[in-house]
């Protein structure tokens, strides 16, 4: 009897794109100072990652995050921004017309009910607009599709890249700016290279946190640069999409349009473990200052009050 091999039939799942997949995101768990798979639940202390291009983003949170809160305002690509004025949000927790700039009787919502604001517009993105007075209150964000393998895995297998999408803001910003830099400069792509992404621990104050680390550690084959670019592609699709055009299948829950935001439901694993970033799967992924203020058990101190992050 003839065993068969995998290559003598098929997988059934031909007509499963990257379009159909449910995409997890790599988040900071700042006090492990570890990436985690929002999918999977596993925990690693850096990735080997194919970066497959960069989606310029904007989100705007209170300067108090609780449990449920949606942001006040999303740009997904950085430009027009969809302010959250869901009657699910406590008023304090909606978009603030008084400190934007902009009149609302300017800017009335389309037939489905949304309203788009012009970023270029929108005071909330200058320094010390945010309630401190020491910063700007909306948060610009690299949001990166890769394909990655767990740092314990071989990066040179390529059939064990698996997709995710990895978001960068605050003091991540410079160390990935600084390591794109040096691919601009030379008219490559970003996939063209293996990058090792690691944290470095950081503490201030009271408050432990996390800054991402970039390293090149080696060359991605070139018969496949064409399939990459056609993922990115794919991906910027989707995360650049209008909210309520699409479904966000993050974390396997559909999230809402951030003009008529919902909470989603919890998670096992967030009913189960108070003690990890409660708003994770909620709040921003890599935002360890709301992340701080919704779950430290103690109040932080006096220097606290302007995290780097």
């Amino acid at each position: 009897m003839t065993v068969a091999k995998p290559e003598d039939f098929t997988t059934g799942l031909e007509d499963f794109s990257l379009e159909d997949a449910v995409i997890p995101r790599l988040t900071i768990v700042h006090k492990d100072a570890q990436w985690k798979d929002s999918l999977s639940g596993e925990q690693f202390d850096n990735v080997f990652a194919i970066m497959l291009g960069l989606v310029k983003q904007r989100v705007l949170w209170h300067a108090t995050v609780d449990e449920g809160d949606w942001p006040m305002c999303r740009s997904p690509e950085h430009n027009t921004g969809f302010p959250n004025l869901s009657d699910d949000q406590p008023k304090d927790k909606r978009f603030p017309w008084e400190k934007s700039g902009f009149d609302q009787k300017d800017f009335p919502p389309d037939e489905n009910g949304t309203i788009r604001l012009p970023c270029a517009g929108c005071q909330l993105k200058e320094w010390e607009s945010h309630p401190d007075g020491k910063r700007p209150y909306c948060s610009e964000q690299f949001t990166i599709p890769v394909l990655y393998v767990p740092g314990d895995g071989d990066m040179n297998d390529w059939t064990a890249y698996v997709p995710a999408i990895m978001t960068f803001q605050k003091t991540s910003l410079k160390p990935l700016k600084n390591y794109l830099t040096s691919f601009a400069r030379s008219k490559q792509a970003a996939f063209q290279a293996i990058t090792q992404i690691g944290l470095t621990p950081q503490k201030r104050g009271t408050t432990d946190y996390a800054v991402a680390n970039f390293r090149k550690v080696g060359a991605t084959d070139q018969d496949n640069h064409r399939d990459y670019m056609t993922n990115f592609l794919s991906m910027r699709d989707f995360l650049t999409a209008e909210p309520g055009s699409r479904e966000e299948k993050e974390d396997g829950v559909a999230a809402p349009s951030t003009n008529e935001a919902k909470p989603p439901a919890k998670t096992v694993e967030e009913q189960d473990d108070k003690s990890e970033d409660i708003v994770e799967a909620q709040v921003v992924e890599d935002e360890p200052e709301q992340q701080a203020k919704a779950t430290s058990t103690e109040a932080a101190a006096e220097d606290d009050d302007d995290l780097p992050f």
